[in-house]
């Protein structure tokens, strides 16, 4: 699921792969071949939250950026 968070929605690269079962929200920049795991929270409620190219991320623990 992609939310919007602030009125800033997640920037997703085509041929990345997000799992219907994530969830991904705020100032989020998702790269080229990036893989975006079953369960996964991917949240940026401050700062943007960057995930490169060729990145799996799995469920193992929330990646989230809160404001500094």
């Amino acid at each position: 699921m992609i939310y919007e968070f602030k009125g800033v929605r997640p920037v997703i690269h085509e041929s990345a792969f997000v799992h219907p079962q994530a969830t991904v929200t705020g100032n989020v920049i998702i790269g080229k071949k990036v893989y975006i795991g079953p369960g996964l929270p991917f949240a940026a409620t401050g700062d943007v939250l960057t995930s490169k190219m060729a990145a799996m991320c799995r469920k193992t623990a929330p990646y989230t950026c809160f404001p500094a």
